[in-house]
């Protein structure tokens, strides 16, 4: 939980100034949105896809790590801002399934969703 006042925050010993202060709250305030947002996204898409997800029905954070960056183009350069702005959530997540090279998972996608093109070697 975020601590909900600057006073309180100085009081326990903090050292930013206010203004750094409520811009990183916002901040994460915005992070844990599409973090949930996110996470929310590729569940869906991984149960049409009947990927396997752990005893609480998520996948492992690293594959929801790997799509937020990519969807949310926290890495944004050129190469990505013109490469995943055009991609669907499916496609996104294809891709963030290369990155930690879950195989398996992307031939289950590939297989539920056979009328989206998946890149290089991936259409159906």
């Amino acid at each position: 939980m975020l601590i909900p006042s600057y006073e309180q925050y100085q009081e326990s010993g903090g050292i930013l100034e206010h203004a750094p202060f409520k811009k990183l709250l916002r901040k994460a305030e915005i992070d844990i949105q599409e973090s949930k947002m996110c996470a929310a996204q590729v569940t869906a898409i991984a149960q049409a896809a009947k990927i396997d997800l752990d005893g609480a029905g998520n996948l492992s954070n690293e594959t929801v790590a790997v799509y937020k960056l990519l969807r949310t183009n926290a890495i944004a350069d050129v190469y990505f801002i013109n490469h995943h702005r055009g991609m669907c959530d499916i496609q996104i997540f294809a891709d963030a399934l290369r990155i930690v090279q879950d195989d398996d998972s992307l031939e289950k996608l590939s297989r539920a969703f056979p009328h989206i093109s998946f890149g290089k070697n991936r259409d159906s």
